[in-house]
Order: structure tokens, then sequence, then C-alpha cells
């Protein structure tokens, strides 16, 4: 106390500030909390929300990716039975064509197949690359804008 000012247990001046004011800080401070308490419980209501809706989400499309494998399902046991019937009836044409003594038209239906076949199978694949490239955005076909 030598320059006259009141120190407390610490050394520091003390500070007398009036009771009002300290009431208005804890109001002010209980405020705060109350608000960061409404906060979280906003937040913990989104956060539900938000995993209701996400659970939702994954039982639709579930059963969108069931519904697409059924038809897959479809679509490939179909494909392998015109796949089976077409090799049925190749093998029994062949058959017919070689206990009659037919070799020569098993002969030209091959060399027939020789040219078409890789033909068929070049178109295909190009179509297939040509619908992978529009799908992946890149256009390479360029048109040109005929002015009259």
């Amino acid at each position: 106390m030598a320059n006259g000012k009141k120190t407390n247990s610490s050394g520091r001046p003390s500070q007398n500030l009036p009771v009002p004011t300290i009431e208005k800080f804890l109001n002010n401070q209980s405020a705060e909390l109350e608000i960061q308490r409404q906060g979280i419980q906003q937040q913990a209501k989104t956060d539900e929300m938000n995993y209701k809706y996400a659970t939702k989400a994954l039982e639709a499309q579930v059963k969108d990716r069931e519904d697409s494998r059924k038809h897959e399902k479809f679509f490939m046991r179909g494909l392998f039975i015109i796949v089976l019937l077409v090799l049925g009836i190749i093998s029994a044409f062949t058959w017919y064509c070689l206990k009659n003594g037919q070799t020569q038209m098993i002969i030209s239906i091959l060399k027939f197949l020789a040219y078409v076949l890789p033909s068929s199978f070049g178109g295909y694949f190009a179509g297939v690359a040509v619908t992978r490239r529009k799908m992946a955005g890149q256009n390479f076909t360029q048109y040109k804008t005929v002015s009259e």
C-alpha cells in the first residue's frame, strides 16, 4: 500500500465494481449459455433429420438397385435362351448337312461368315465406342454450319 491503492491477495489492485454491473454481466453470460444450448439442440435435431433422410435415401437406392438387378437378370436369361436356340439351330443344320453329304454348303456358309462376322463385330464395337464417348461428354463429331 505504498501508493494508497488497495490490493488483493495476488498483489493486483482490487476493483470495486458496482453490484448491478456484476448482475448484468452474469445475466449476459447466462443468456449466452442459453443461446449456445439452443444452438446445440438445434444442431442435434438437424443431425437427426439428416440421418433419417440419409437412411430413407439408402433404402430407396437399395430398392432401385434391386429392380435393376431383376431387370438385368431377366435380360441375361433371355439373351442366354436366344443364344442357345441359335446354337441349337446351327448345330441341327450342320448335322443335317453332314448326314446328307452337303459339306460344300457348310464350307460356303463358313466362307460367308468369315466375311460377315468381322464386319459385324467391328461395326458393333465402333457404335459402342461412339456411345461411350458421347456419354463421357467428348463430342468428337464436328458439324459445319452451311450458310445459304
